[in-house]
C-alpha cells in the first residue's frame, strides 16, 4: 500500500467516526521548521481530502504567509487573552506538547493528537 492510499484509509476512518474537521493549533511568531512542516501537511490535506482544515495562529504569522495562496485552509486568529477553542463541531486537533495547556472550553468529543516535531 502506498502513502496516499494509507492516508486515504485513515481519513475514511476519521470520517466514519464523525470527524470532518482537523485543526492545527500552533500559534507561533517565529519562523521555523515546525511551522513549515505543519503548512506542508495542511497543503496536502486541502489538496487530497475533503476535510475542513483549520489553522490556529497569530494574525501576522509565518504560517499565514506560507499558506497565503491556499484558499481552502481556514485560519482562526489566536488571542492570548481568550484561548478557548472556537469550533463547536467535533474536531481532531493537532498540537505540540508545549501548547496543550492552551486548549480550553472545547467540545468533549474532540480528539487531541500530540505531534511534537
Amino acid at each position: 500500500m502506498n502513502l496516499h492510499e494509507e492516508i486515504r484509509k485513515i481519513i475514511n476512518e476519521i470520517k466514519l467516526q464523525g470527524y470532518n474537521n482537523i485543526c492545527i493549533w500552533a500559534p507561533a511568531l517565529n519562523v521555523g521548521g515546525g511551522t513549515y512542516l505543519y503548512c506542508n501537511f495542511v497543503n496536502y490535506l486541502t489538496q487530497n481530502t475533503d476535510l475542513n482544515v483549520y489553522y490556529m495562529d497569530y494574525l501576522d504569522s509565518y504560517a499565514r504567509h506560507l499558506l497565503k495562496n491556499n484558499n481552502k485552509v481556514k485560519f482562526l486568529t489566536y488571542d492570548e487573552k481568550n484561548p478557548n477553542f472556537p469550533l463547536k463541531d467535533k474536531t481532531i486537533i493537532l498540537v505540540n506538547s508545549t501548547r496543550i495547556v492552551q486548549l480550553t472550553n472545547m467540545n468533549p468529543d474532540n480528539k487531541v493528537l500530540f505531534w511534537h516535531y
